[in-house]
């Protein structure tokens, strides 16, 4: 990630809060002279003052082996992006592409099979909501779950660091921004919609 020092996400609990939002992620790894991609759901605790991290994989994904012999993650949240056209502010400058992403730096570890069911139910509770009336894994038939858990693998992450960029048009000026807002905001696109909203909250 090229991280310029005006766009920089330094604050620890804003990068926290990028995460829980954009939480489905890219998982990447350089392993046996290729690179493996997954895209998984991440569960976010505390524990001890520390961010950390779980998800799960199918068992026969590539990245579990990586994982058994320690090879170093990255891990990509991608927030919303749109495209930003020069003529929206100044014709005479160059169009450029506004975008939220952090990237995260960890070592994984396998968790025992048990932690399965729980770490299920986080992430059901997580999406779900308070209100849900999903079912908890206890409560799914067995004959189901006992197909299920061995295709799946459970993971901790263990953060070594975290980097993010919010590039929101911070180069422009007050107007320019406005501007901008207001183009991207006459779309039916979500993700253009949704990043104007974050511009009109950095103003």
């Amino acid at each position: 990630m090229y991280p310029p020092a005006h766009y920089q996400v330094t604050d620890p609990t804003l990068l926290i809060d990028l995460i829980r939002q954009y939480r489905f992620v890219s998982v990447t790894a350089w392993y046996k002279g290729e690179y493996l991609v997954s895209h998984i759901p991440l569960i976010l605790k505390e524990e001890d003052g520390k961010t950390v991290l779980f998800g799960h994989f199918a068992a026969n994904n590539p990245v579990i082996q990586a994982i058994e012999d320690g090879t170093e993650l990255s891990l990509l949240c991608n927030g919303p992006h749109a495209f930003v056209s020069a003529t929206w502010y100044n014709p005479m400058e160059a169009s450029t592409w506004n975008y939220i992403m952090v990237q995260i730096q960890a070592k994984a570890q396998l968790l025992d099979q048990s932690a399965l069911p729980g770490l299920l139910d986080d992430l059901i509770a997580q999406e779900e909501g308070q209100s849900s009336q999903a079912p908890k894994y206890a409560e799914l038939p067995e004959r189901y779950t006992s197909s299920l858990l061995p295709h799946i693998k459970a993971v901790r992450f263990d953060v070594s660091s975290i980097k993010g960029v919010m590039k929101l048009s911070q180069n422009k000026t007050r107007a320019q921004q406005l501007q901008i807002i207001e183009h991207l905001e006459l779309t039916s696109r979500s993700l253009d919609l949704e990043l104007a909203k974050l511009m009109k909250d950095q103003l």
